[in-house]
C-alpha cells in the first residue's frame, strides 16, 4: 500500500489552480479600460469556476483530502479552487464543512479555512469570524461585520492569522448588511 502523494491528483490541482490565478491576473491587467475586453475575460474566469467546481466535485465526495496525502501545495490550490467556487454557494459550503474536519485532523491549513469559513458566512448574510472578508467603503476597506468582535484577534491568533490593528476592528460595521 503506498502512502506516498498523490502526484496524479497533485498535478490536476496544480494544473487547474495555475489556470484560475492566470485567468485573475489577465482581469486584473484589463482593468476597467476595455469593457469589451474584460466581459470577456470575465466570462473566461467564470467558465474556468464552473469547470473548477464540477471537477471538485468528483474529488470531495466524502472528504477533504488530507495535505498528507496530497502536498502542502496542493492542498492550498484545492482551497482556492474551493474559494472561488462562489457561484454555487450550497456545494462551497460543503466544502468548508469538509475542510473543518480536515483542519480539527490537522490535515488543512486553519488559516486557509478562515478564509473559505468568512467567504461562506458573508455570502449567506452572516457575520464572519475571522474578519477575512473586506467591505468597500468611502474610507477604505474594512472588514465585513464580524460575530464576537471582541474576541476577534483571539479567534485570528487560533488560526494563525496576525491581529488586526485596534483602529480596524473599532471601524469594522456593528450589523450585517444585505446580501452580496
Amino acid at each position: 500500500m503506498d502512502l506516498g502523494v498523490d502526484l496524479d491528483l497533485a498535478a490536476e490541482l496544480g494544473r487547474r489552480a495555475a489556470a484560475d490565478q492566470a485567468i485573475r491576473a489577465a482581469v486584473r491587467r484589463a482593468g476597467p479600460g476595455d469593457p469589451v475586453r474584460r466581459a470577456r475575460l470575465l466570462a473566461r474566469m467564470h467558465a474556468i469556476d464552473r469547470d473548477n467546481t464540477a471537477w471538485l466535485r468528483t474529488v470531495l465526495r466524502d472528504a477533504w483530502p488530507p495535505r498528507s496525502r496530497i502536498g502542502d501545495r496542493a492542498a492550498e490550490e484545492l482551497w482556492l479552487l474551493a474559494l472561488h467556487a462562489d457561484h454555487d454557494r450550497p456545494f462551497q459550503a460543503r466544502c468548508a464543512e469538509l475542510m473543518a474536519a480536515a483542519v480539527a485532523h490537522g490535515e488543512a491549513n486553519p488559516r486557509l479555512y478562515a478564509y473559505l469559513c468568512d467567504r461562506v458566512l458573508v455570502a449567506a448574510g452572516r457575520l464572519q469570524r475571522y474578519g477575512t472578508q473586506q467591505v468597500h467603503t468611502e474610507h477604505g476597506d474594512r472588514p465585513w461585520p464580524v460575530a464576537d468582535v471582541d474576541r476577534l484577534n483571539e479567534r485570528r491568533a487560533a488560526v494563525g492569522l496576525p491581529p488586526l490593528p485596534a483602529e480596524i476592528v473599532a471601524a469594522i460595521p456593528p450589523a450585517c448588511p444585505v446580501r452580496r
